[in-house]
């Protein structure tokens, strides 16, 4: 559908040539999210408002439609069934005219109909002084003769005291300006000891781990503009190129995070062991550009509890593969460091080892948090969507690659496997040796020296 990547991603809902609902029948199409002016948590410049712009309808030849009955709504999402009435919503035909009716309730003077008409009529804005969840419907209601499929464009705009933003995005901006500032100072003194022993980065972990600090600082960055030009913009078309690639540089960091402890593992791997790595990193890569994807349309658009749940259980599938992959390299590589004496990089390897189950531990915490995060709660805990999507995840992200800089860092007392133990394959070759067996190869391979005795001398 069009809307599923909106125009613009202020709290406005931009139709696009939008198929109307059939007759008889109507849609919830977008979850709002308004602060009043007295519960603003940001600068209190006005009364919140809604504003319906440049509607209009067409028939299926492109004709302007004279004696079609639709219409757009906006209510308090709480307050659906005490104000909507399947029977009676499109009001009584037998009356000239089209008026869509709420019914009678306290609460109806917070909700607000839009009649739809070609040529539109003129932009009509409202206040809302309601603190809460609103759920955009659209109602299209039969008429005698009228036609049955109808397209719709047009905006509906809500603005906050504070701006266009989402009342449930208002704590990000300041979020990702921590965390940008945050990668800024974790690339700084990553580059400085990375150019002061440049002679000691000839390991691709050192690599993949610059990569992780500049996806961060990419990711924080972009959210912040997408976030500042959401809120002082309700139309724009690089909100949702923002937005894209703040999403893209997420997934980027937290696959390269990933590899961040293979890499520990295998610098150089076989073609077998890269097929493996790529194979892994694609499947996760999907698992999780769904997840994010529905997760940021979760609280706005109608995804239902059974795919929000598959996405969640396909990423913990996935994770739960690549979290085994890993530690099976982590393991065999402490094998390795047991045979060979490498105390120092033995204890190194538990600590990388001990940090990946922290870190599993932690993102299961997190992703029940989110799955509990559901649409349509009251104003007074949306700090806790900001909290569980944005906060706390991007927060363990950053004070793990923290400690992988630390613990990784290039000094000149940093001293690897030695290159015999590293080198277990020359070449495109199979990598999957039980551990030990690279020893025991070594000393098969070892030089043979040659002696000559009487009886060859003789013959010599």
């Amino acid at each position: 559908a069009s809307y599923v990547v909106p125009a613009a991603w202020a709290d406005s809902y931009t139709f696009i040539e939008e198929e109307a609902p059939p007759q008889s029948v109507l849609e919830g199409r977008y979850m709002f999210h308004v602060y009043s002016l007295n519960d603003s948590p940001g600068p209190k410049d006005a009364e919140a408002q809604v504003t319906f712009t440049g509607f209009r309808l067409r028939r299926e030849d492109g004709e302007a439609p004279t004696d079609a009955r639709v219409a757009v709504g906006m209510l308090p999402f709480e307050e659906f069934g005490n104000l909507l009435d399947s029977t009676t919503f499109c009001g009584d035909p037998m009356e000239g005219g089209f008026e869509p009716k709420f019914k009678q309730h306290e609460s109806v003077a917070h909700a607000h109909w839009h009649v739809v008409r070609s040529p539109s009529d003129s932009d009509v804005t409202y206040d809302l002084k309601r603190s809460g969840p609103y759920l955009m419907v659209v109602a299209h209601c039969k008429a005698r003769g009228g036609p049955e499929k109808l397209w719709i464009s047009g905006s509906v705009v809500v603005k906050n005291p504070y701006g266009y933003l989402a009342g449930t995005d208002f704590g990000k901006t300041r979020a990702y300006v921590c965390f940008a500032l945050a990668y800024v100072v974790a690339l700084l003194g990553w580059g400085v000891l990375s150019f002061i022993n440049r002679h000691k980065l000839d390991r691709i972990i050192h690599s993949t781990i610059t990569c992780v600090l500049v996806a961060g600082l990419l990711e924080s960055v972009a959210y912040v503009a997408f976030y500042t030009q959401a809120n002082t913009s309700p139309v724009s078309r690089k909100d949702s190129a923002l937005l894209l690639f703040a999403q893209a540089m997420g997934v980027v960091k937290i696959t390269n995070f990933i590899l961040v402890f293979r890499f520990d593992v295998e610098d150089v791997g076989a073609c077998k062991e890269q097929a493996i790595v790529y194979m892994v990193m694609l499947v996760f890569i999907a698992a999780a550009t769904l997840k994010v994807t529905l997760q940021s349309v979760r609280h706005h658009f109608a995804v239902t509890d059974s795919m929000w749940l598959s996405s969640m259980l396909a990423m913990a599938v996935v994770g739960a593969g690549t979290f085994t992959w890993v530690m099976r390299g982590l393991a065999g590589k402490m094998q390795r460091c047991r045979e060979l004496g490498e105390e120092r990089m033995l204890t190194l390897y538990q600590r990388m080892a001990l940090l990946a189950l922290c870190l599993v531990a932690s993102s299961t915490v997190v992703a029940c948090a989110q799955y509990f995060d559901v649409p349509g709660q009251r104003f007074t805990v949306w700090y806790y969507h900001a909290l569980v999507d944005d906060w706390v995840p991007q927060a363990i992200a950053f004070a793990a690659i923290v400690l992988i800089t630390c613990m990784w860092q290039p000094s000149e007392d940093f001293q690897p496997l030695s290159d015999a133990a590293e080198a277990e394959v020359i070449g495109c070759e199979s990598s999957s040796a039980p551990p030990g067996k690279a020893v025991e190869q070594r000393e098969q391979a070892e030089a043979v020296e040659f002696v000559l005795d009487d009886d060859d001398e003789a013959l010599a």
